[in-house]
C-alpha cells in the first residue's frame, strides 16, 4: 500500500502524463498525439495545413502570433488524415504541391516530405517551424539573432546591426549541405532541443550541390519567433536550375536528451504511399577510388543530373561509396576541398553497384607555379576576413579593415590578402614580386574566384601592360558575399602574359574589379578569391577561349602579335594611325627600356621632343604626361606601346622626322623639374623623420587618370601604439609642451615661411592626388600660412596670421574669488591628441587642426585619408625642418584599422575628425568610452536661399562657386538651391548657362584653364550616378559620367572619374537627393514662395553645417541667418574661411569647432591655481577648521 501511495505522489509531481496515440478534431483543427512518453502533441489547421500548436513535455513551444508551415503558408489546401497501424499520415494538396506529415507511435517527431511539380509562384520552397524565442532562446549561431540588430538595417531587410557595430542575419546560420544533417534551437539550459533533421538523401531533389548553403535559423526578437528552417529550394546564390519531385523525408524532432542524430530510419515511408518516394530496393550505388587529390584536402564526390543530386566524402585513401541513388545517368565530379578537378559520366541501375574510379585532371596547381597566394581549392581560406565572413557582414566592426592592399610575394602574410575584391571598397589589389631573368618570358596568371556579384570579375595590369577584359561570369542574381556565402560560380580566369612584359627584378600585378554594373560599398561589383598564381614559361597562344567543366569555368585570355615584312626587315605591326598600318623601322628612343631611370633627363628630352613636335596630334597624351614631367614625379616608362604611339604619328604626319629626329622642332628648353620626383613609396612619419612602415601597401591613385602615383605603407598596429607612447613621452618631457610660448610661436612662424616657399609644389601634389584643378589648389594653399605664422611681432611679414600670434597674445585671467585668495586660471595642453583628416582638402583641413594643437603645446598624431596622404606626409617633414621636435608631430597613414587603433588608445586625450556622419558617430562612441574630448566636423547638405531681390549675376556666380568648387566634394557645398518663384525662371536660365560654361572648360586638372576636376574615386563616381539615376526626378544638366576628350586640351575623361556639374529639378523634401550627401557636383533646385517656406525647406534636413542667403535686404538676411539651423551662414557669398572664424556644424553635422579661439581652447584645459595671500596670523585665526574656539570658520 505504501508503494502505491508513493507511485501516485510521483505521478502527481510529473509535468506530463502519457496520452493515447491518435488524433481528434474540432472546428477544422486536428490535434495529433504521438503517444510519446514526453507527451508530444501538435495541432494542424485542415484549411491551410498550418501547424498552430507544438506541445512538448508540458510546454507550448509554437510561437503564438504566426503558424509553422510550408513556404510562407499554403493558403487553401485539400486536407486528409489517416491512421495505419503505428502511423498517422496527414496529406495537404495544392495544384502543384503535396505535403506529407507523418507521426510514428511513441516518437516526439513530425516526419515530413514535400512533393512538387513546379516551384512556388510566391515565396521559397521551405518548411518553417516558428517557435517561441522566449522559451527556445539558443541556437548554434547567435549571429542569426536578427532581432538583436536594433540599430537598423545594414542592407535590404535581412541584415541588421546593433549599437556596437555587430551584425546579424538569418543568413549567418547557414551550413554547407554536405555537413548539414541537423540544425537546432534549444532552451537556455539545453534541457530541450527542437531540431530539423535531414537524414540520408533529404537534399537529393534540392539544387546547388554539396557546398550550397541556406538559412537554418533566425531569431526575430527576445519575445518573438525563433524560426527553424528546412530550405529545399531558394534563389540564394543558386548555381543550378530548380528540381521538382519529392523533397525529403525530413523531420522536426523534439528531444530532452541533447541534439539528435542525423541518422533516422525512414524506411517506413515505403509503406505509406508517398508520391515520388523511391525505396532502397529501387536505388543503386557507385563505388571507386579517387586519385590525384592529396589526403590533406577533403576529397568529395558529387553526382548530379536534372532529377537528383548526391555526395559523399571519400576516405583519406580516396575510396568511396555513394549514397543510395535513383537510377539514371549522372555527371560525377571530384572535388579538392570545394574545387572541381575532374568530371566524368556514370550510370546507376536499381539494385546495382557501379564501379567508377576518377582521377584529378584539371587542378591548376598540378604544375608548380612560380608563386601562389592561397590554394586553388575552391575556398578563400586564410585570406583577410575569410574566417569571419560566413557569420557576419563585411561592415561588422569585428572585421579587419577592407583597405586597398599591396601584397609582396615572399614576405606578406596570406592573411593580409583580401578574400574579396570589392569595386567601391578595396580596388585594386596589387601584387609585388621579383623575378629572375630566366623567368621573364611569356607567362600565365591564374585568378581563382569562387563567387561573383553584379558581374564583378578581375582585369589585370601587369607592370604597364593591360590585360584583356574577361567576359562577365554567370549572374546568380543574388547577394552572396554580404550574406555569408563564398561559393557560387567557381571560375578560374587565366591570362596569358606576352613575352617582354615581365622584367628581371621587381614586377607588379594590379587586379581591378570590372563590371558594367555599379553599387554602393559592399554591394558594388565584387568577386571572392580562391587563389592567385603565376606560372612563368616561354609558351604563347593566339586564341581566346572559354571552357566549362561541370561547375568550373576557366576563362583563358591570350594575345597575339602579327608581323609585317618591309624593306627594312620584319618588325611588329602594332596598329594603325590615320588609316595607315605602321610597319617602318622604329625610331630608337634615347634611353632604352633596359637602362631607363626616373632621373635620366635624356628620357624627358626625348619624350618632350616628340610630344612638342606633335603637340596637336598627341594633345591628350601630352596633357597627361608633360605636367608630370614638369613636376619630375612621373617616371616615363619607355615601353614599346608608348614608343609605337609616338612613332606612328611621326611616320604618318612627319615622315622626315624618322630620318632626322634630333634636327626637327627641337624645343629651346627642356622643362625645369621643380622636384626630382615623388617618391615611389612613402611610409609613416614618426620621430621627426620618414619611416619605412610595416603595414599594408596602399596605392595612391590620380583620380583624373586612374594611374598610381605612388605607394604609401600604412602604420602597423605596433607602430601606432609605439608612436602614441613616444608622443606621450615627448609631451611629458616638456620639450614642446613646456617650451616658452615665444619659442613655439617662432617655430610655427618658421614653418609658415617654409610652407609659403613650397606652395606651388604642394598645389601640384594636391591636384595630382585629389584631382582638383590646379588653380583651386594654388588659391587655397596660398592662404594656409595664415593659420601658422606670427606676424604681430614680425612686422616685416604681411599681417595675415593667427595661431602663432594667438599663442603670444592669449592670456589667462584672475577669477574674482572671495576672500584673501588669489585665483589665477591658466590653460594647459591636453597631452597626446589625434586628428583624422579627409581627402577633399588634405592640406587645408590638416593645418586647420595641426596649427591650434601645436600652438597649445600638445603632441599631435594625424591620420590622413588613405586616398590623399602625400601632401600631409611632406608637410610633416617641413615641420621637422622648422623645429618641431621629434614625436611632437607624427603622421600615421592607413585605413580604418589605423584610425580605430589611434582613437581607441586611452593615452589619446582628444580626437578631432572631419568625416562622414556615420564615421563620426562610430568614433565618438569610442572616444567617449575613453573620457576624451571630441571635435567632429561631419556631413552637410547646405541650403542656398536665393530671393527675388538678389543680384542675378552675382547670385548665379556665387551659387556656382558654392556648388561646384572642389567638384562638389566639400561638406558645405551648396547642394540644395532654394530659389524664390519670382526669380526662378531667370535664375535657372542663367545658372544652366553657367553650368554649361563650366562643363565645356573642364580638362586636365593641371591645366590652369580647367574649371573642375573629377571626383575622388570610382566609388564616389558610382554614388553620384546611382543617386541621380535612382532619384526619378528631372535631370536638366549633366547626370552621366563624362567620356570623350576635353575641348580645351584633349584630355581623356574616360580614364578618370569625371562627373559633370549636374542639376536636378522636381526633387521633394523627403527624397534622398534632398536629404543625403552626394559628395559630388550634384545640386537640386526647388522653388519657394515665402520667406517662411524657404526657412522650413532649409531646416528640413538632419545636417546643419553650412548655408547661404542671397538677398539685397540685409534685415531679411540677419533675420534668416539667426533662424537657419547651421553652424556657418554666409550672406551674398560662400565658402569664406578665416583662421579666426569658428567653423563647425549643428545637428548631425558635428560637435565642437575648428578655427578661432574656440579651437585653440579646445586643445587646452583650464587649470585653476588658488593662493592664500593672508598673513600667517590671519590664517591661524580663521583657517583652523578643527579649533575649539567657537569662532566661525570658512568652508570652501
Amino acid at each position: 500500500m505504501r508503494f502505491a501511495i508513493l507511485a501516485a505522489a510521483f505521478a502527481a509531481l510529473s509535468p506530463v502524463t502519457r496520452a493515447a496515440f491518435g488524433y481528434t478534431s474540432s472546428s477544422g483543427v486536428y490535434t495529433v498525439d504521438s503517444g510519446s512518453a514526453n507527451l508530444f502533441t501538435f495541432k494542424v489547421n485542415s484549411a491551410s495545413c498550418d501547424i498552430t500548436s507544438l506541445y512538448f513535455y508540458g510546454t507550448e513551444y509554437q510561437y503564438s502570433a504566426t503558424a509553422s508551415h510550408l513556404i510562407s503558408g499554403l493558403g487553401s489546401v485539400s486536407f486528409s488524415i489517416t491512421t495505419s497501424g503505428d502511423y498517422i499520415k496527414i496529406t495537404c494538396v495544392t495544384d502543384t504541391l503535396t505535403h506529407y506529415m507523418v507521426v510514428h507511435n511513441g516518437d516526439s517527431n513530425i516526419y515530413m516530405a514535400t512533393y512538387t511539380t513546379a516551384e512556388p509562384s510566391i515565396g521559397e520552397l521551405r518548411f518553417i517551424a516558428r517557435l517561441n524565442s522566449a522559451l527556445l532562446t539558443t541556437s548554434a549561431y547567435p549571429q542569426s539573432y536578427s532581432g538583436l540588430g536594433t540599430a537598423g538595417a545594414v542592407e535590404g531587410s535581412d541584415v541588421f546591426y546593433d549599437s556596437s557595430g555587430y551584425t546579424y542575419s538569418k543568413f549567418y546560420s547557414s551550413v554547407r549541405f554536405i555537413d548539414d544533417q541537423v540544425h537546432w534551437v534549444s532552451t537556455s539550459d539545453a534541457s530541450v532541443h527542437v531540431s530539423m533533421v535531414m537524414p540520408g538523401n533529404a537534399y537529393e531533389t534540392s539544387s546547388g550541390g554539396p557546398f550550397h548553403r541556406d538559412i537554418n535559423t533566425d531569431k526575430t526578437s527576445t519575445n518573438g519567433a525563433h524560426n527553424l528552417y528546412f530550405y529545399m529550394n531558394s534563389g540564394h546564390a543558386q548555381t543550378e536550375s530548380f528540381r521538382t519531385g519529392l523533397f525529403g523525408p525530413y523531420a522536426l524532432v523534439f528531444s530532452r536528451s541533447g541534439i539528435p542524430s542525423g541518422s533516422l530510419d525512414l524506411s517506413f515511408f515505403s509503406s505509406l504511399g508517398i508520391t515520388g518516394y523511391v525505396a532502397s530496393s529501387g536505388r543503386g550505388t557507385v563505388k571507386g577510388t579517387a586519385t590525384g587529390v592529396s589526403s590533406s584536402y577533403q576529397i568529395v564526390l558529387h553526382w548530379y543530373n536534372s532529377a537528383a543530386q548526391y555526395w559523399v566524402y571519400a576516405s583519406s585513401s580516396g575510396a568511396f561509396t555513394s549514397p543510395l541513388m535513383k537510377p539514371g545517368t549522372y555527371t560525377m565530379v571530384l572535388y579538392k576541398n570545394e574545387l572541381p578537378v575532374a568530371t566524368q559520366s556514370v550510370t546507376v541501375s536499381a539494385g546495382g553497384t557501379t564501379t567508377s574510379n576518377i582521377a584529378s585532371s584539371s587542378d591548376p596547381a598540378s604544375t608548380t607555379p612560380t608563386w601562389i597566394i592561397g590554394e586553388f581549392d575552391g575556398r578563400p581560406t586564410g585570406f583577410l576576413n575569410a574566417n569571419l565572413q560566413e557569420r557576419m557582414h563585411p561592415s561588422d566592426v569585428r572585421m579587419s579593415a577592407w583597405g586597398v592592399v599591396t601584397y609582396t610575394v615572399g614576405s606578406s602574410s596570406t592573411s593580409v590578402f583580401p578574400m574579396a575584391q570589392i569595386k567601391a571598397v578595396n580596388n585594386p589589389t596589387t601584387i609585388k614580386f621579383t623575378l629572375t631573368s630566366s623567368q621573364t618570358g611569356a607567362a600565365t596568371l591564374r585568378i581563382g574566384s569562387t563567387l561573383a556579384f553584379a558581374g564583378g570579375r578581375p582585369q589585370v595590369t601587369v607592370n604597364s601592360w593591360l590585360g584583356p577584359a574577361p567576359a562577365a561570369p554567370v549572374d546568380l542574381n543574388s547577394r552572396g558575399f554580404t550574406r555569408g556565402t563564398y561559393r557560387g560560380n567557381n571560375v578560374i580566369y587565366e591570362v596569358s602574359i606576352p613575352s617582354g612584359v615581365l622584367v628581371s627584378g621587381t614586377n607588379y600585378v594590379y587586379i581591378n574589379v570590372i563590371s558594367g554594373s555599379s553599387g554602393d560599398t559592399f554591394l558594388s561589383p565584387n568577386f571572392i578569391y580562391d587563389a592567385v598564381g603565376l606560372w612563368t614559361s616561354g609558351s604563347t597562344a593566339t586564341t581566346t577561349t572559354t571552357t566549362t567543366t561541370s561547375k568550373i569555368t576557366t576563362t583563358t585570355t591570350k594575345t597575339s602579335t602579327t608581323t609585317t615584312s618591309t624593306s627594312t626587315g620584319t618588325v611588329a605591326a602594332y596598329g594603325q594611325c590615320g588609316g595607315l598600318t605602321y610597319s617602318k623601322s622604329l625610331l630608337v628612343i634615347t634611353a632604352q627600356q633596359s637602362s631607363h631611370t626616373c632621373n635620366s633627363r635624356s628620357n624627358y628630352m626625348c619624350i618632350w621632343l616628340h610630344l612638342h613636335v606633335f603637340e596637336r596630334l598627341l594633345q591628350p597624351m601630352r596633357a597627361q604626361l608633360i605636367h608630370r614631367m614638369t613636376l619630375g614625379i612621373f617616371c616615363i616608362p619607355v615601353v614599346p606601346t608608348l614608343v609605337v604611339a609616338i612613332e606612328l604619328a611621326c611616320y604618318y604626319h612627319f615622315p622626315e622626322a624618322i630620318e632626322k629626329p634630333n634636327q626637327l622642332y627641337l624645343p629651346t628648353e627642356v622643362p625645369t623639374l621643380s622636384r626630382s620626383s615623388l617618391r615611389s613609396t612613402y611610409g609613416p612619419f614618426i620621430g621627426g623623420k620618414a619611416a619605412a612602415g610595416s603595414g599594408n601597401d596602399i596605392p595612391v591613385e590620380n583620380p583624373a587618370t586612374g594611374e598610381t602615383l605612388c605607394s604609401v605603407i600604412s602604420a602597423s598596429t605596433d607602430e601606432v601604439s609605439n608612436a602614441i607612447t613616444s608622443a606621450k613621452a615627448a609631451f611629458d618631457s616638456g620639450v614642446w609642451s613646456k617650451a616658452p610660448a615665444i619659442h613655439r610661436s617662432k617655430v610655427l612662424s618658421t614653418l609658415a615661411r617654409k610652407l609659403e616657399a613650397k606652395i606651388p609644389e604642394f598645389a601640384e601634389i594636391e591636384s595630382l592626388q585629389t584631382g582638383r584643378v590646379i588653380r583651386e589648389m594654388k588659391a587655397q594653399l596660398g592662404r594656409l600660412p595664415e593659420w601658422l605664422k606670427l606676424t604681430i611681432y614680425e612686422p616685416h611679414l604681411d599681417d595675415r596670421d593667427y595661431y602663432a600670434a594667438l599663442l603670444r597674445t592669449h592670456s589667462g585671467f584672475v577669477a574674482p574669488t572671495q576672500g584673501t585668495l588669489l585665483n589665477y586660471v591658466t590653460r594647459v595642453p591636453l597631452g597626446v591628441v589625434a586628428q583624422i583628416t579627409p581627402f577633399n582638402h588634405p592640406m587645408l583641413i590638416s593645418i586647420k587642426k595641426i596649427a591650434p594643437a601645436l600652438a597649445a603645446g600638445n603632441s599631435v598624431i594625424v591620420k590622413p585619408s588613405e586616398l590623399a596622404p602625400i601632401s600631409v606626409l611632406e608637410f610633416a617633414e617641413l615641420a621637422a625642418e622648422a623645429g618641431v621636435p621629434p614625436h611632437v608631430l607624427s603622421i600615421l597613414p592607413g585605413g580604418a584599422d589605423v584610425g580605430k587603433a589611434i582613437v581607441s588608445n586611452p593615452i589619446v586625450r582628444k580626437v578631432d575628425i572631419t568625416a562622414g556622419t556615420p564615421t563620426g558617430k562610430a568614433i565618438g562612441s569610442i572616444v567617449g568610452n575613453n573620457i576624451a574630448s571630441f571635435t567632429a566636423e561631419l556631413g552637410g547638405k547646405a541650403p542656398i536661399l536665393v530671393f527675388d531681390d538678389a543680384d542675378l549675376e552675382a547670385a548665379v556666380n556665387g551659387v556656382a562657386f558654392a556648388s561646384f568648387v572642389a567638384s562638389g566634394q566639400t561638406c558645405v557645398s551648396g547642394t540644395r538651391l532654394l530659389v524664390q518663384s519670382g526669380l526662378y525662371d531667370s535664375f535657372q536660365t542663367a545658372f544652366l548657362k553657367k553650368v554649361e560654361s563650366i562643363t565645356s572648360r573642364m580638362g586636365d586638372p593641371l591645366n590652369p584653364k580647367s574649371t573642375m576636376g573629377p571626383v575622388i574615386s570610382s566609388r564616389a563616381l558610382e554614388r553620384a550616378e546611382r543617386m541621380v539615376s535612382q532619384s526619378g526626378r528631372s535631370v536638366i544638366a549633366g547626370g552621366s559620367r563624362m567620356t570623350g576628350t576635353s575641348g580645351i586640351d584633349g584630355f581623356d575623361f574616360s580614364k578618370g572619374y569625371f562627373y559633370p556639374p549636374t542639376v536636378v529639378e522636381g526633387v521633394k523634401p523627403e527624397d534622398e537627393l534632398f536629404q543625403e550627401e552626394v559628395f559630388g557636383p550634384v545640386v537640386t533646385v526647388t522653388p519657394f514662395q515665402t520667406e517662411e517656406e524657404a526657412l522650413a525647406l532649409a531646416n528640413n534636413c538632419k545636417y546643419g553645417l553650412g548655408a547661404g542667403i542671397w538677398t539685397s535686404d540685409l534685415s531679411r538676411a540677419h533675420r534668416l541667418a539667426a533662424q537657419i539651423e547651421a553652424g556657418l551662414c554666409w550672406v551674398n557669398t560662400h565658402h569664406r574661411n578665416d583662421p579666426s572664424s569658428p567653423w563647425g556644424g549643428m545637428k548631425e553635422s558635428g560637435i565642437g569647432r575648428e578655427n578661432g579661439l574656440e579651437a585653440y581652447e579646445s586643445y587646452t584645459q583650464s587649470k585653476s591655481t588658488i593662493v592664500n595671500i593672508a598673513s600667517a596670523d590671519s590664517m591661524k585665526a580663521t583657517d583652523d577648521w578643527f579649533a575649539d574656539d567657537g569662532n566661525e570658520k570658512r568652508y570652501g
